[in-house]
């Protein structure tokens, strides 16, 4: 048996725990904007857009539904201080998750 290089086992429980907690960490807004999970395609904006309970709100009338899709889908995204997902579209919050119909693309006011 030939020895290459003397390891420390505390280093290897560190990297491994490392690891580890990088993998089990929640996503971040910045990690959700980035991740194609996170993105809902035009078809899909489209298809929510037309089941809006509530309507668009008015600083979105008038626009083209093709392009309202396009916007969302590549818009800016965070989160507010209640963990409520937002975007960011013709530089105005609104509520940004597509399944919570009731309040999607409504305009985020702070509380």
């Amino acid at each position: 048996m030939m020895v290459v290089e003397k390891v420390d086992a505390s280093q290897l429980e560190d990297e491994d725990t490392q690891d580890e907690v990088e993998q089990d960490k929640p996503a971040t807004v910045q990690d959700a904007a980035s991740g194609a999970d996170s993105r809902y395609n035009e078809g899909e904006i489209l298809r929510v857009l037309s089941s809006l309970p509530r309507g668009l709100p008015s600083t979105l009338w008038g626009m083209n539904m093709d392009e309202l899709a396009e916007e969302v889908s590549r818009a800016e995204r965070s989160m507010s201080s209640e963990g409520e997902p937002l975007i960011k579209v013709r530089g105005k919050r609104y509520y940004g998750d597509p399944k919570d119909i009731g309040n999607f693309l409504q305009l985020y006011k702070m509380k």
